[in-house]
């Protein structure tokens, strides 16, 4: 082991690996060599990942569907609208038929033509 001044203990790279560093749960410590728990971290960087990714592509297929919803909504409400625009169109022109017929029953009854 070596030390330098105002350093704290430095021990040569050969070692390093099996230092034990203890991790404390609570069912009790637990001891694991430094390479273990670079593995340890490795692999929970790797599920935390994964699992980011699978959440994010449900927000992206929730935020897609949402829009094809939103899409179908607004085109349906237009199709009724243009539906009620023809419907009262045609009531208007029946009532201005209908209108016309009496206005020449009045004029022929009356005798003015």
């Amino acid at each position: 082991m070596r030390r330098s001044r105002g350093m704290s203990m430095v021990r040569p790279k050969s070692s390093r690996s099996s230092v034990q560093v203890s991790a404390r749960t609570a069912s009790g410590s637990l001891k694991f060599t430094l390479e273990e728990t670079t593995q340890l971290k490795k692999k929970c960087e790797k599920k935390k990942k994964s699992e980011k990714k699978k959440s994010d592509k449900k927000k992206k297929k929730k935020k897609s569907e949402k829009k094809k919803n939103e899409k179908k909504k607004s085109e349906k409400k237009k199709n009724k609208n243009k539906k009620n625009k023809s419907e009262k169109k045609k009531k208007s022109e029946k009532k201005k038929t209908t209108s016309e017929k009496k206005k020449n029953k009045k004029t022929t009854s009356s005798g003015h033509i």
